[in-house]
C-alpha cells in the first residue's frame, strides 16, 4: 500500500510538470498511463491474504473393553488333596450315582426320579432323563462325550444321545431267578468300544459291544 501511495504522488509531479511543456496533451497522456502501470504493477505484487488455519477437533480414543479372566478352580492332587471342601448340595429325590462329563460341562446323577442333567458351571438344570420303570443305580459317560449309558434296578442298561435327550438302545440280559436283576454299576472301556454292567442279583458281569465283522 505504501508503494502504491508513492507512485500515486509520483503521477501528480509528473501531471503538474507536464502542465507548464508545450506538448500538454501528450505529457498528460504519458503521466496516467505511468500512473496506471504503478497502480496495476504494485497491486499485483501485493503480498495475498493468509489463509485462514485449519483447526482440526482432537477426538480422544475410545477406552479399551477391560478383559475378564474367569476363574479357574485348581485341579485337586496329592498335594492339596486335604484342602478339599464342599461346594454345593443338589438333591431331587434319592441319589445313587454321579458323572461328569468328559469336556467337564455336564453332571449326571442317578436316582429315583431317573437321571438329572446339570450345566456343571452354573448349576443349571438342562433336563431329566425319565424312561427308566424303576430307580438309576449307576451311570457312565462313553470318552467322547456324547453317549451316556444307566444301569437301572429294572434290570436293564439305556443308552441315551445327552444333546437331544433321546434313548439309542436298551440292553437287556441281566435276569435273575425270579426277575431280572438289579444293575448296579455301567462303565465304558477307555476307546468306547465296550460298556461293561454289573448285577446286582445274578452275580454277572456283561460286556456290551458292536458285532466283530
Amino acid at each position: 500500500m505504501k508503494r502504491i501511495a508513492l507512485l500515486s504522488v509520483l503521477a501528480a509531479i509528473i501531471l503538474t510538470s507536464c502542465e507548464s511543456s508545450q506538448d500538454e496533451s501528450a505529457q498528460v497522456a504519458a503521466a496516467s498511463t505511468l500512473a496506471s502501470t504503478a497502480i496495476e504493477t504494485a497491486t499485483a505484487t501485493a503480498a495475498p491474504p493468509s489463509p485462514t488455519p485449519t483447526v482440526t477437533p482432537t477426538v480422544a480414543p475410545p477406552s479399551p473393553t477391560p478383559t475378564v479372566t474367569p476363574t479357574v478352580a485348581p485341579v485337586i492332587d496329592p498335594q492339596n488333596a486335604g484342602q478339599v471342601r464342599e461346594l454345593v448340595k443338589l438333591g431331587r429325590g434319592t441319589a445313587e450315582s454321579v458323572a461328569i462329563s468328559p469336556d467337564g460341562e455336564t453332571l449326571a446323577v442317578a436316582g429315583s426320579a431317573g437321571v438329572w442333567l446339570y450345566e456343571l458351571n452354573t448349576l443349571d438344570l438342562i433336563g431329566l432323563l425319565e424312561w427308566h420303570t424303576s430307580w438309576v443305580h449307576s451311570v457312565a459317560w462313553s470318552p467322547d462325550g456324547r453317549t451316556l449309558a444307566s444301569g437301572s434296578v429294572d434290570g436293564t442298561v439305556w443308552l441315551w444321545d445327552v444333546t437331544t435327550g433321546e434313548e439309542l438302545a436298551v440292553l437287556e440280559g441281566h435276569s435273575g431267578s425270579c426277575c431280572r436283576a438289579w444293575v448296579n454299576s455301567v462303565a465304558w472301556s477307555p476307546d468306547g468300544r465296550m460298556l461293561a454292567s454289573a448285577g446286582g442279583t445274578d452275580n454277572t458281569v456283561r460286556l456290551w459291544g458292536l458285532p466283530h465283522n
